[in-house]
Formats: C-alpha cells, structure tokens, sequence
C-alpha cells in the first residue's frame, strides 16, 4: 500500500513538472511573438518616419531667375493699368500726394480687376452709363468729362479675365468678387448685369488726369527661401516723362512665388510701392568721392541747365568701366529734316558739373539716331563711346566720338575727321572711304583701337560696299 500511494505521489510530480515546462514554454513563445510584433511595428515606424523626411527634403520649386526677370516684364506691363488705378486712387486724385511707400491690397476683388483691367474690350458691350442707387445703368444721354457723373463702358471677354487671373495670380477669378461700381471713378473694372446676362467691363469718365505710368527695367531674386521681383516705375506728369525718356521716380516690389499654372511659371503674391531716394547720390563712405555715382535723373536735370537750346540727346553709361556711369548731351535744336541743328556737346561727371566738349559744328544737323548715340565695345563691359553723325543731309558726313578715361572726358583724335563710326558683330571697329572710281562707293575701312591711350587710328581700306 505504502508502496504503491508512492508511487502515486512521484507520478503526480513528474506530470506537474511537465505541465509547468509547458507552460513556460507557451509563456516563453508569446513573449517571443510580442517581441516580434513589437519591432515590425517600430520598422513600420521607422518607415514612416523615412518617407516623411524624405517628403520633406524634397526642394521647393525654383525659379530661373533670368527668364523670371523677362517675365516680370510682361507681368508688370500687363499690371500697368491697375496700379494706375490703385495708385491714383491711395493719393487721392492728387498724383504728386502718394507718399514714400504705398503696400497694395491684393484681395480677390483687387485680383480681379486687374485681370479685367489688364484685358482687351471685345466690343459686345460699348456705350453710357450712369450710377443710381448704386447700380450701373445703361444710359446713351451719360455726360462723361470732369464734373460728371457718366462712365463710358467697354466690356472684356470672360476667357481673357480668367487666363489674366490665372497668369498674374495663379488662381481663378472669384467672379463674386468684382463690385458693381467703381472703387476709382476715373478708370475701373465692374460687374455689370441686363437682360442678356452679366459682363465684366472697364468703365472709365473720360477724364484727361495728364498722368503716365509706365514701367522699366526689372530683377528678380531669392531672398530668405522667396523670390523678389524689382521694376522702375514712372508715375507722375507725362510731360516730365516725355522731357527724360526712360526715367523712374519709384520702384514696385512684386513677391513671386513658383505656380505651373501660370504661362510665367510664377504668380504674384504682393505687391508694394516706394518712392525713389530724394538724394540721388549715394554715400561717400571712403571721403575721396570715389563711391559717389552719377544717376541718370540728376544727369537730366543738370543737361537741361546747359548751353542754348534743348537736351537732343542724352546717353547715361559707364564709358570707361570703373563701376560709375557718366553722361554725354548734346544740346540744339530741332531741324525740319527730323533731325537737330547741333549746337554743342557736354560731358557730366560724378561731380555734378558739366563740362562743354565741343561748340564749332557750325550749323550742322545731327541725325537722329532711333537706337541711340552710344557705341559700346562687344560684350558691354569694357565702356563704349558717345558718337552720332553730322552733316547737311547730303552723301557725305562726319563723325563725332567722345570717350572717359580714367575718369577723364575726351574727344578722339579722329572725331569730326572721319566719316561714320560702327561696330561689327566680332567687336572690329571701322569707318567708311568715299571711292568714286566706279560711282559713290563707301568702301568699309578698318579702325585699330589702343587701349593704352583710347585712340583710333585708320587701318587697311577694304573692296567691301557698305550699305
């Protein structure tokens, strides 16, 4: 008995052990299953995190800041009637009131005008309008002019509006946004609804404000991850414009960023005006006068106090390439052959003044020049010379040239001796020689230039006709 419950009792022992090794080995599995589960999803984790800084290190859009600058040019021109519009509007009607820095709204109303404004009329709608109770009224007895209350109204097509919208801002014109009458009365863009339907129109009084706006030259660059964009501006009285061609009194600030679904590949995001600096000199820091420079604006205005007679010509550039851009005028009156009765030529420096070049052209005409009286050397950046062409618009004529060196004005030694004074595409210079042995042939004549001392002299007369 005593041996058999023994027996009994080891038996029980030993299945309580197995079963205990089962079920730390179950145990002992699970955790391993844990385990794995566990790092699967701290790599799923990892993996997320991966791809999110992957997503993230991926380069924001960039803009070639060449064809930018080309661009912003056709994107300020197509903009030039709504910143007339926004600028008259923030002086008041008072051109010369604008103050030093204007920052434009660009709402969606804003963006929509300017797409209308910056669009070509159509011609379904051209008539009068009168507002009542602040609606447009269509009204063929509209008086339009100053002190009136009449509107003369053009409608645009709605694609034109949206491909404006779309190239200028990167969006789609919010049609709900263009108001019913005329934030500026003189010149604006409306919404205007008959019986046919709703039309977008420029509506302006007919109303000559004597004010131009027009832009110049533009830049484009990165600053802190955005792109800048830079375009001189004229705005102000059309006659000063017309007495200094290509003048600028301000400067628009446009921040671009990239779009695709603008033509330009970049949109307009905000746009600012300034005021140019009152001084047009900048700082002298070194006290020799050799960080001041000469701006083309003062040069203007320094000609128009020289000799007798009008500025006929005016060419502001860096002639002898030091970092600092000087003037040539000449100063006449007009011909009646479209030219200029040439009466004398003035350099003006960095120090203000003006100093008479030439006076003893005894009443010869200058021609005008449509591409102008500067002569630069291939490439641009080695200076260039103030020349034009003399004479009694006959077959024959003479030259002028005038060059900086080292800061110092000069007339060529081959100035009024020489007849014509050009450039090839390679860079050569050359004249022309009157040959009459067969006819009048201008045969071109080589000119060898030295640097050293800034002169030309004559070289191998050639057998090719200038034409």
């Amino acid at each position: 008995m005593r041996k058999s419950l023994l027996t009994i009792i080891i038996c029980l022992i030993g299945a309580m052990l197995l079963a205990g090794c089962g079920a730390a080995a179950d145990s002992s599995l699970a955790d391993k299953l844990g385990n794995v589960k566990e790092e699967s999803g701290q790599e799923e984790t990892k993996d997320e995190e991966a791809k999110t800084k992957k997503k993230s290190k991926k380069k924001k859009p960039e803009l070639d800041t060449k064809q930018a600058e080309k661009n912003l040019k056709e994107m300020s021109d197509a903009m030039v009637s709504y910143l007339w519009v926004a600028l008259i509007t923030e002086a008041e009607g008072d051109v010369f009131d604008l103050g030093e820095e204007v920052d434009l709204d660009l709402s969606d109303s804003d963006k929509i005008r300017a797409a209308v404004l910056a669009s070509e009329t159509d011609g379904d709608i051209d008539g009068y309008f009168t507002l009542r109770k602040g609606k447009l009224i269509e009204d063929e007895n509209a008086e339009t002019g100053p002190d009136s209350d009449g509107f003369h109204g053009m409608s645009v097509p709605d694609e034109s509006v949206e491909e404006n919208c779309l190239d200028l801002f990167g969006e789609e014109p919010d049609w709900d946004a263009l108001p019913t009458k005329p934030v500026c009365d003189l010149f604006d863009a409306v919404s205007y609804t008959d019986e046919d339907g709703t039309y977008a129109l420029q509506i302006y009084q007919e109303v000559d404000t004597e004010t131009a706006l027009e832009n110049h030259e533009c830049t484009v660059m990165e600053e802190d991850g955005k792109y800048i964009g830079k375009a001189n501006m004229f705005w102000g009285y059309w006659g000063e414009l017309e007495q200094k061609p290509g003048y600028s009194n301000y400067v628009v600030t446009y921040t671009l960023e990239p779009n695709d679904r603008s033509k330009y590949k970049m949109a307009i995001t905000a746009i600012s005006v300034r005021q140019t600096e009152e001084d047009p000199y900048e700082v002298d820091e070194t006290g020799d006068g050799s960080d001041i420079s000469l701006t083309e604006e003062d040069a203007y205005e320094i000609a128009q106090t020289l000799g007798k007679g009008k500025v006929c010509a005016l060419e502001y550039h860096d002639y002898d390439a030091d970092g600092r851009n000087e003037a040539f005028v000449a100063i006449g009156e007009d011909d009646d052959m479209g030219g200029f009765i040439l009466e004398s030529i003035w350099y003006i420096g960095n120090d203000e003044k003006g100093k008479m070049m030439r006076d003893d052209f005894n009443g010869l005409s200058m021609y005008s020049n449509e591409s102008g009286y500067y002569e630069p050397f291939v490439g641009g950046d080695d200076g260039g010379f103030f020349t034009g062409e003399c004479g009694g618009y006959g077959s024959g004529w003479l030259s002028f040239i005038f060059g900086v060196m080292d800061g110092e004005p000069y007339e060529l030694d081959l100035s009024m001796e020489i007849e014509g004074f050009y450039q090839e595409e390679t860079g050569d210079f050359y004249t022309l020689t009157d040959d009459f042995t067969d006819g009048h042939r201008y045969l071109i004549t080589e000119l060898k230039y030295d640097s050293k001392t800034g002169q030309f002299k004559k070289g191998k007369v050639t057998d090719k006709d200038w034409y």
